[in-house]
């Protein structure tokens, strides 16, 4: 298969790292074997000519599993990204269809710093009136990824985190064909005369990430709190940067759409009102 591989083909390293592991599981306060497994995972990564790693998140105790904790995998993560051999990592939530980062960026501790895109928005399943369950996520076909990304107005200045987008694919319920034919319908899509979505490989998009946005602070705060649990088809920003970190959600009974900007608060908790689709909350605060 790399032998044969066009130049649309790309791999990466599979979750997350040497064997397949949630990295914030395991290898707490245990720096030596931290320091090893990342040394292996860029020493193999290497071999196989790749330099972005793919982590995937465990599921949470309460089974949400929306945002990544960075906190309680920064050994294993931190190890991987510290290898000269990684250049950029992608993450995806357990929760969520893989895409409960909602497109954030976040660098890596060190220097030098690597960014690590979290997918945006999945294309897993085709019913979206079918909710998966275990995933916590609305199932959204090729139509459906497509209207979505054109009605969050996504930025389009190179130089913000918000103008990239990762896309995970459930192999599941999609295929190959789905996705040239989303790729497709993005690249059909012109905006003043000019394409407004360029597809290209992880490693690509990666490296674009790491030469053209400045590291840290262009990237919108990681959303987190127990809103998860009555919100659902959130998405951050869409203008720009720290400039726009609107986090969009609909949420509550009534499917509402709730807004709140996480450069003024990121612990949210929901609350349904009698009129209206309910509010973001933040220390017994309206957001």
């Amino acid at each position: 298969m790399y032998r044969k591989a066009s130049k649309n083909d790309d791999f990466v390293v599979a979750p997350s790292g040497v064997g397949y592991t949630y990295p914030d599981l395991g290898f707490a306060n245990a720096t030596k074997r931290c320091e090893d497994f990342g040394s292996e995972t860029g020493r193999i990564a290497k071999s196989a000519d790749m330099s972005v790693v793919n982590f995937i998140a465990s599921p949470s105790r309460d089974g949400v599993g929306e945002t990544p904790n960075f906190d309680a995998s920064s050994g294993a993560m931190d190890s991987i990204m510290a290898a000269d051999e990684i250049d950029a990592g992608v993450w995806y939530s357990f929760g969520a269809c893989y895409a409960g980062a909602m497109g954030n960026v976040w660098w890596s501790r060190g220097t030098p710093q690597k960014p690590i895109v979290g997918g945006r928005i999945a294309l897993w399943g085709d019913d979206p009136s079918n909710p998966n369950a275990k995933f916590q996520c609305t199932a959204c076909g090729v139509q459906c990824v497509l209207k979505e990304l054109l009605s969050r107005k996504l930025q389009g200045d190179p130089t913000y985190a918000s103008a990239y987008t990762v896309i995970p694919v459930h192999v599941w319920s999609h295929n190959v064909s789905d996705v040239v034919a989303l790729a497709t319908a993005l690249e059909a899509v012109n905006e003043v005369g000019q394409p407004k979505f360029e597809i290209v490989t992880p490693t690509e998009l990666t490296n674009r990430i790491a030469k053209l946005v400045t590291p840290p602070a262009r990237s919108c705060p990681v959303p987190t709190g127990s809103y998860v649990e009555s919100c659902h088809g959130c998405a951050v920003g869409g203008g720009g940067g720290a400039a726009n970190c609107v986090l969009r959600c609909s949420c509550g009974h009534s499917h509402g759409t709730v807004t709140c900007d996480l450069n003024k608060c990121s612990d949210l908790s929901f609350k349904a009102e009698l009129f209206g689709p309910g509010r973001f909350w933040c220390d017994g605060v309206k957001c």
